[in-house]
């Protein structure tokens, strides 16, 4: 996986023009200078703040679609109240309109344990369209796994679930110092070397089972040393 940092949209990007590709969190204010870094490298995700309303979805979306951003990505709680889910369903339905005209992916980024919740109420709307980011909160992966478009994480975290997946796309660690993050990116990498197939062959896309070819074989990642018991 592609291990990006997540910086705030109000910082200066000159400190991390050697990185080219990052994400960014929306704070309410984009920096002038990422119009520029933009066109030599790449803007791949806008994450948008906890309970973050249509208003400042669409406020972060005038200043940043110009960046030409992949994903937006949107944190919802599991809904409390049936008007919660309707509310969480409506704002869905309209940053959907939002994006689709630009070719931006909206990807739902669950409070913990909220993932089940938040799928079964888009299958229920036949919100295929919509995906997820991955956070080290997520208890259920096989809830999101075959909507996963993109993930969030720290130096903390496990990424041992996301390799078995064989996932392979950006990895976003929220920085502000390139060295730090440079330092948690080895670290990371170390830990959690990368893989070019899933351990196990797909059972759902898209929220629809898959018929397994049985001619066909996913290699298992290598393993690490500790995994096979030994010693360095």
């Amino acid at each position: 996986m592609r291990i990006l940092p997540l910086l705030n949209a109000s910082a200066d990007p000159a400190p991390w023009a050697a990185r080219r590709e990052v994400e960014l969190a929306w704070d309410g204010r984009l920096h002038g200078a990422w119009p520029g870094f933009a066109r030599a490298g790449g803007v791949h995700a806008i994450h948008l703040p906890e309970h973050a309303s249509l208003e400042i979805a669409q406020e972060a979306l005038a200043f940043t679609l110009p960046l030409g951003p992949d994903f937006l990505v949107l944190t919802a709680e599991e809904p409390k109240r049936r008007k919660d889910g309707f509310a969480f369903l409506g704002l869905v339905e309209a940053l959907l309109e939002a994006l689709a005209p630009k070719g931006m992916k909206l990807a739902i980024k669950p409070g913990a344990g909220a993932e089940t919740e938040l799928v079964n109420l888009l299958k229920a709307s036949r919100g295929e369209a919509v995906g997820f980011c991955w956070h080290g909160e997520v208890k259920d992966l096989s809830a999101i796994e075959d909507r996963l478009f993109c993930a969030v994480g720290s130096i903390s975290d496990d990424l041992d679930p996301l390799r078995k997946l064989g996932y392979r796309w950006n990895l976003a660690l929220p920085a502000t110092d390139p060295r730090a993050f440079e330092l948690a990116k080895a670290g990371l990498e170390a830990r959690f070397p990368g893989v070019l197939f899933p351990s196990e062959l797909p059972t759902h896309v898209m929220g629809r089972p898959v018929q397994p070819d049985p001619g066909v074989r996913f290699a298992r990642p290598p393993q690490r040393e500790e995994d096979r018991g030994e010693k360095p």
